[in-house]
């Protein structure tokens, strides 16, 4: 009864307790709700689905005043298992409306306590549960910000955190997010400004760029701008989260390992592939392969 609004994107699924069965489902629908589905044992009455987060402050279609209806999410999450949560990383953004200016989208990395449902009612994480992390307190800010972040990040009632797309009108993530070695990655679409507002005059390529953040803060962990660096030492800060790729709408990124073992991330831009180094991490060693 609470899937009030369509689901356009593919769904993520996870065996969660590496028996070889899929048993959780993770999904967001385009009222910025995001889903979880447990499929517990083989009776499907004994399935369960749960909104476990909001990415607005408000339900409905008629927003009142300052509220902010859920921010759309037309692609699924990528997961990282860790200790006592399941962490989900997505963005949001309208991939009917790439032009559309109105809205300010978001990166998102969920933590998944177990939240899901009480009654009839929903009880979900939104924007109130989450460390706003727009401003990079914990790399820009001074030593007491940096304090209240952390903190802020370690608190038992943290439920991950989110950054506001808000240095360019209309940034948004129109494609999956990938979490790998520990780094949350997304692509997003950035349209031009133009004297003509009319969404159907062709030629507004816009401008695609790469965010690549510490999964669990939002940290900028990769040199994309130099400027702010010193003579001797590489400094890292807000402007590193994102490096430009190109025109266009870019696609998802799809991580590619060859025999060298040095991992490589692809991405398509402007007509054609872009390539950008990940994090470097610990050697993989795969252990087996399921596609589902």
């Amino acid at each position: 009864p609470l899937m009030h609004y369509s689901i356009p994107s593919d769904i993520t699924v996870l065996d969660s307790n590496y028996n070889g069965y899929a048993d959780t489902l993770y999904v967001g629908d385009t009222g910025g709700r995001m889903w979880r589905f447990r499929l517990t044992g083989t009776n499907p009455d004994d399935w369960t689905g749960n909104i476990i987060a909001f990415t607005g402050t408000c339900e409905g279609e008629n927003a009142a005043a300052g509220c902010v209806p859920g921010r759309k999410i037309f692609y699924r999450p990528s997961v990282a298992l860790e200790t006592g949560y399941i962490l989900v990383a997505f963005g949001t953004g309208d991939r009917a409306h790439p032009l559309n200016t109105a809205v300010t989208d978001r990166l998102y990395v969920i933590k998944d306590k177990g939240q899901g449902q009480e009654g009839d009612a929903p009880v979900y994480v939104d924007e109130a549960d989450l460390y706003d992390a727009t401003e990079n307190a914990l790399q820009d800010g001074a030593d007491t910000a940096k304090e209240t972040a952390l903190n802020q990040l370690l608190s038992a009632g943290n439920y991950g955190w989110f950054i506001d797309l808000d240095e360019r009108f209309g940034e948004k993530v129109l494609a999956p997010a990938l979490i790998f070695n520990k780094v949350a990655y997304y692509t997003t679409f950035t349209p031009n400004e133009q004297a003509d507002d009319d969404p159907c005059v062709t030629g507004n390529l816009g401008v695609s760029r790469l965010y690549a953040v510490a999964y669990k803060t939002g940290e900028a962990v990769l040199n994309f701008s130099e400027g702010n660096d010193t003579d001797s030492e590489t400094v890292l800060g807000r402007a590193d989260r994102y490096t430009v790729l190109g025109v266009g709408i870019p696609s998802g990124l799809v991580v590619v390992i060859p025999p060298s073992g040095d991992a490589e991330i692809l991405i398509g831009c402007g007509g054609g592939l872009c390539q950008e180094d990940p994090l470097p991490g610990n050697t993989i060693i795969p252990v087996y392969w399921i596609q589902w």
